[in-house]
């Protein structure tokens, strides 16, 4: 399925212009030898592009053992029979006759006059005595291609397909085809073809990969054999659809507008049809609050018939060795990826630490994996970050081991951070039990809407457990040794019937200190009241709390703990600049 896609994406006008011709592909040229229409060496001779010339579209083939010449467009050895010290000398003179019979052969054929100019340099070209000719700088291993001057139409370079040579770039089509190739029917397009061995093109910059390429069909070993069958034919592919998908991928992976990499797999984006609205700027782009106005704006007016007429596919690879890994392949309509994404944002809306509500505000899925880690640099991220972003486009349930992962991280740490929180709703709003119930914990929710009585139990729990955290906090000050949840956090959230009795006792202590003192008087009836509030919401006696608490209601237990500290947060801040805004208006009387 995937492979067909990527054959059709090949063959769209759009697209199709820029794809490199038949056997062409992506190269970068380090030198070119300038000669005249004779084949003369011309000055300075050769000319360097730099280690950053830019990639030009030239004959080039998978190329991992024997001798195999590119037209046109070689390294030092095959093109000019240079070799670096300590070099095999007969195999290098050998791919240098044979380069120079390649090219000899496509000049009778083509009757081309840039590639007879080159015909003849070669043939005029001593590697024994015209090596001196050559720089310093010059490396056998670099790609070397020729630029000639010819007197009527002026410089051209034979390799580039932008040359247009037509009959050159035939010639090495058929140069190039394997007569022997047997007939089948091809996976990709469904017609009766010669099918490949080997697939002429290498998927380029996948993480982990080979950097020469890595192959997306191939079976190499006899168990991966089948009906007598090896190598790419155990997959039939005609040459034409091998090279589609393959350059079409390649393609998708070095335009910056349709792949970007998430951790150690590389994603890339397209379309049935073209479209002018690019989602991957909704992932590679911090700007997901404008994105998302643009989606439900376009999937609620006029262009909706012609979103839902289009299709949108991503691909997910990663690399073992040369062999490329797909982790992930997503087909959907662009409507329903719009309004996937529109509902992902929507659901891991929820205020930061302070009890601050900011709808530009939303997570990249990067930053959503790497929070259930302690050291994201070291740990196997890839997993969740893939389940993550396939959800996001494809909908469906994000699956409850992310939860456990983020209570993990929760009872670990000891505290419940923004992006942990926003993980939290995201992944329990994808679930059709506690949809309902999500769709209303932005923030403190005093009466949440769940459906399971336990589930308001631990949520208020949680609340209590930040209650009573503030109440110490108020009490004895911020320079404690070790805080409440410094020592019970991982016990209040997953067994709060054996600790919550203990802990309500010792607030007792602490807002009876607070009680005696006048300059506190105040703090004190705010913080009883608070706690009579969510005491009203659970049972008061102790043997009556929960005794265990589920990994679900372990998460809610961590949300509710989350809403009330970022909540208390707030009434602080606010307290304390309506006093500032009192002092100051005090102050301004007094001057009158």
């Amino acid at each position: 399925m995937l492979l067909t896609r990527l054959y059709e994406l090949s063959q769209r006008k759009d697209i199709k212009h820029k794809l490199p011709p038949e056997m062409y592909g992506n190269v970068k040229p380090r030198w070119f030898i300038e000669i005249d229409g004779e084949g003369k060496l011309l000055k300075p001779g050769f000319l360097d592009l730099g280690k950053d010339a830019l990639a030009r579209r030239m004959p080039d083939i998978v190329r991992s053992s024997g001798v195999k010449p590119k037209l046109l467009v070689d390294n030092g050895e095959y093109v000019l029979g240079v070799s670096s010290e300590g070099g095999d000398q007969k195999k290098i003179a050998n791919r240098h006759l044979q380069f120079k019979a390649l090219v000899q052969e496509c000049a009778d054929v083509t009757q081309e006059a840039s590639v007879q100019a080159i015909a003849a340099f070669l043939e005029s070209w001593n590697p024994d005595v015209d090596c001196s000719k050559i720089p310093d700088s010059f490396s056998p291993a670099d790609v070397v291609t020729f630029q000639v001057h010819l007197p009527e139409s002026g410089t051209i370079i034979p390799a580039d397909a932008d040359a247009d040579l037509e009959k050159v770039q035939k010639f090495w089509a058929d140069k190039t085809a394997n007569p022997d190739s047997p007939t089948l029917t091809c996976l990709v397009t469904g017609e009766e073809r010669k099918v490949e061995e080997r697939l002429p093109v290498k998927i380029k910059r996948i993480p982990n990969g080979q950097t020469a390429g890595t192959s997306l069909v191939s079976a190499n070993a006899p168990p991966f054999t089948s009906y007598g069958l090896a190598n790419s034919l155990t997959s039939p592919i005609s040459r034409k659809a091998a090279e589609g998908f393959g350059k079409a991928l390649n393609y998708l992976i070095g335009n910056e507008d349709t792949h970007f990499y998430l951790h150690s797999t590389v994603y890339v984006f397209w379309t049935r049809k073209p479209t002018i609205h690019s989602l991957i700027k909704s992932v590679k782009q911090d700007r997901p609050a404008k994105v998302r106005k643009i989606f439900k704006a376009a999937c609620e007016g006029r262009r909706k018939k012609k979103l839902r007429a289009n299709d949108l596919y991503a691909l997910g690879l990663t690399a073992s060795g040369g062999r490329a890994v797909v982790r992930d392949w997503i087909s959907i309509t662009l409507e329903d990826a719009m309004q996937n994404l529109v509902c992902w944002w929507d659901a891991q809306e929820i205020v930061n630490e302070f009890g601050v509500y900011n709808e530009n505000r939303y997570l990249r899925i990067k930053a959503l994996a790497e929070s259930l880690y302690r050291d994201p640099n070291k740990d196997a991220v890839d997993r969740f970050s893939v389940q993550l972003l396939h959800v996001a486009f494809q909908g469906g349930t994000l699956p409850l081991e992310i939860l456990a992962q983020i209570v993990r991280r929760n009872r670990a740490e000891q505290q419940v951070t923004y992006r942990r929180a926003a993980l939290l709703k995201l992944v329990l709003s994808t679930h059709r039990k506690y949809r309902t119930a999500m769709a209303k914990m932005q923030c403190l929710n005093p009466e949440p809407d769940f459906e399971d009585i336990d589930d308001n139990t631990a949520y208020h729990c949680g609340r209590l457990l930040a209650q009573l955290e503030r109440i110490q906090e108020t009490a004895l000050g911020r320079d404690v040794y070790k805080t409440l949840i410094d020592r019970y956090y991982g016990a209040a959230s997953t067994t709060p019937g054996k600790v919550f009795g203990p802990l309500v006792k010792d607030a007792q202590a602490h807002l009876g200190k607070l009680r005696k003192s006048e300059k506190q008087r105040g703090a004190y009836e705010a913080l009883q009241q608070k706690l009579e509030e969510i005491f009203c919401q659970i049972p008061a006696q102790s043997d009556t709390w929960p005794n265990n608490l589920t990994m679900q209601q372990q998460s809610i237990f961590s949300l509710g703990y989350y809403h009330q500290r970022a909540q208390n947060r707030k009434d602080a801040l606010d307290a304390k600049a309506k006093r500032q805004k009192k002092a100051e208006a005090s102050g301004a009387e007094i001057e009158a």
